[in-house]
Order: C-alpha cells, then structure tokens, then sequence
C-alpha cells in the first residue's frame, strides 16, 4: 500500500511535465500560424493599415503587462498567485516584441518572428524536462544564434549591432555568473537575498564555460571582422553548440 502511495505521487509530477509540455508544443504551433495570419494580413493592401494601428496598441499593451506582472509577482505573497505572472511577463514580452518589430520593420523580419516564437517555447520545453543546465546552456546558445542571424543580414558600425552585441554580451556574462557562483555552494545562488537552489548539488559548470566562452570568441571575431558572411557560418556553429548540448544533456537524465 505504502509502495503504491508512493509512486502515485511520484506519478503526478511527471503526468504535470507532459501536460506542460503538450501544451508548449500546441500553443508553439498556434503562435506560429497566428504569425503567419499576421503576415499574411500585413502584406495585403486592404488589411495593411488595420495591422499597422493594431501593432502600436499591441506593444504598448504588453509593456505594460510585463509592468503589471513583475509588480505583481514582487508583491503578492501566495505562492499559487505567483506562479501566473512569469508567464504573463514572458508571453507579453514576446508578443510585445514581435508587435514592435511588425510596427517599424513591417515584415523585414518575418522569419526571426517565427524564429522567435519556436524559441521561447522550446526553452520552456527544456525547461520543464531538463536540468536548469540545460536550460541555461540553451538560452546562451539561442540568444547568441539570433545575434548571428541578424548579423547575417547585414553588419556594420550602427545601433542594432551594437544592442545586439551588448545583449548577447549580457546573456553569456549572466550564464557564467550563475554557473560561477553555483559551483561554489552546491548549486545554490544568492540573487536579491534568497538563495535559490538552480542547479543540482555536484554541478559542474565546465560545460557552461566552454558554451560561453565558444560563443564569446565568435561573437568579438564577428565584431571585429565586420563579415555578414562570417556571421551565417557563425550562426550553423550555435545550432551545432544547441545539439551537441541537447545529446550532452539528455544522456545526464537519470
């Protein structure tokens, strides 16, 4: 009886994990197509002004949900409430951003939003089946890979290479922080006073420090090289960091 107690609630866990998980892939899927709808709508004269007004509302919108959210998470005590928001926070982000992108770049950038939303909802797959390694790892390898792309397109001394590169610069800076400062107390880290148990106890941050310091390299020879071309190769090499990490990890899950 007891045996059977025990691995129904063992049970429940993992049965959350794959609900989470169908649902990320489901709501992946819709994001994209809606995208697609908007796109689609933005390209088309009779539809286009409807879009172009709808995308300024949009992005203020989420700006200020994002605002809502993280107040609200910051202040709100109970433990159940607080779980809502960082969804809240990321999704508005995500929508918000992409509305910017609609409302000044028109669809220049069409393929780096569908990019975009496979992104946020593969990290939060691996987030939900992986170790936080894993996840970290990830988001250094897709933030970098973006920056890549972007700078794939097209690579000189204005303000989107130099937002681009501070961000990434900041992403790789703030991974190796985190796996630094875990290694040192059993995968526990101390952010704004509480500390937070983000890795396992025998954690080992080599492979984040490689991962970083790999994409770092390419990212500094991308800004000094100054070649758009050298960025596409640069781009395949983070998809290859993504995979190798992918294998890596899925043969660490015990």
């Amino acid at each position: 009886m007891g045996n059977n107690t025990k691995s129904n609630v063992t049970a429940k866990p993992r049965d959350l994990t794959v609900y989470k998980v169908c649902g990320a892939f489901v709501l992946m899927v819709l994001s994209m197509l809606g995208v697609k709808c908007v796109l689609d709508a933005y390209a088309t004269m009779n539809t286009f002004d409807i879009v172009y007004r709808a995308s300024e509302l949009a992005w203020k919108l989420c700006a200020v949900l994002c605002i809502a959210s993280a107040i609200a998470y910051y202040l709100l005590r109970k433990k159940a409430v607080r779980k809502v928001f960082p969804y809240v926070f990321v999704l508005s982000a995500l929508v918000g951003l992409c509305a910017l992108d609609l409302r000044y770049f028109w669809t220049e950038h069409a393929a780096a939003l569908y990019m975009a939303h496979a992104a946020v909802y593969c990290l939060y797959i691996i987030f939900c089946l992986y170790r936080s390694e894993f996840f970290c790892f990830s988001l250094a390898a897709i933030a970098s890979g973006f920056c890549f792309y972007f700078y794939s397109k097209g690579l000189g001394l204005n303000a989107r290479t130099a937002v681009l590169a501070i961000l990434v610069a900041l992403v790789l800076a703030g991974v190796s922080f985190l796996a630094n400062r875990a290694a040192k107390d059993k995968g526990r880290v101390k952010l704004f006073g509480k500390t937070l148990k983000l890795f396992h106890a025998r954690f080992n941050p080599t492979v984040l420090y490689v991962a970083c310091t790999v994409l770092a390299c390419c990212l500094i020879a991308c800004l000094l090289l100054g070649s758009a071309l050298f960025a596409y190769y640069c781009m395949f090499a983070a998809i290859a960091i993504e995979l190798i990490g992918a294998v890596y990890y899925t043969f660490q899950l015990k």
